[in-house]
């Protein structure tokens, strides 16, 4: 099995890449040193399903959306633009909804 931190930090630095923001502008959006950011993305932290939902937040996808990549899965994942369709449905649901 792979270490879950691990997979965790290289797939929320992943998702930081693909938006363009540093590991500083990451963390001043989720509330969180710059310090401790990188150490997650290093697999180094433990984190806390609060921080964890801090930094969903901060690149703008569901905490669901952090943990469909295929490391985290035995099963393949959709793929990126099923996802897309997925977080924009379950967002517009949310919408809806309120």
């Amino acid at each position: 099995m792979k270490d879950l931190r691990s997979e965790f930090g290289k797939r929320v630095r992943e998702l930081r890449a693909i938006s363009g923001m540093t590991q500083e502008a990451l963390a001043y959006r989720a509330g969180l040193d710059r310090t401790y950011l990188s150490g997650v993305e290093r697999g180094e932290r433990n984190v806390s399903l609060l921080n964890i939902e801090k930094i969903a937040t901060a690149l703008q996808v569901s905490v669901g959306y952090i943990f469909s990549g295929e490391r985290f899965s035995d099963t393949p994942s959709y793929n990126s633009k099923d996802q897309d369709l997925l977080y924009h449905t379950n967002n517009y649901s949310k919408f809806l909804r309120e």
